[in-house]
C-alpha cells in the first residue's frame, strides 16, 4: 500500500472497515480454502505476513492439497 493506493498487482486488498483479505493462488487462479471461502481475513498487515508465513509451512508439510 502506497499513500493509501492499492497497487494493480496486490497480493491483499482491504475493505471499508479496513480489514484485509489475503487470496491464495496457484497461477492465476484463486483456491477455494473451504466451502464458500476465497480469501483469509486479516485485521492489519502484520497477520497478513502471519497468514503468509502459515500456508508457507502448511504447503512445505502437504497440508494444501
Amino acid at each position: 500500500m502506497i499513500e493509501g493506493k492499492q497497487p494493480r498487482a496486490a497480493w491483499v486488498w482491504q475493505d471499508q472497515t479496513g480489514k484485509y483479505f489475503l487470496p491464495i493462488k496457484y497461477g492465476r487462479q484463486t483456491l477455494e480454502l473451504k466451502k464458500g471461502m476465497q480469501a483469509i481475513e486479516c485485521a492489519d498487515l502484520d497477520h497478513v505476513e502471519d497468514a503468509l508465513c502459515t500456508i508457507r509451512a502448511m504447503v512445505w508439510q502437504g497440508d494444501f492439497g
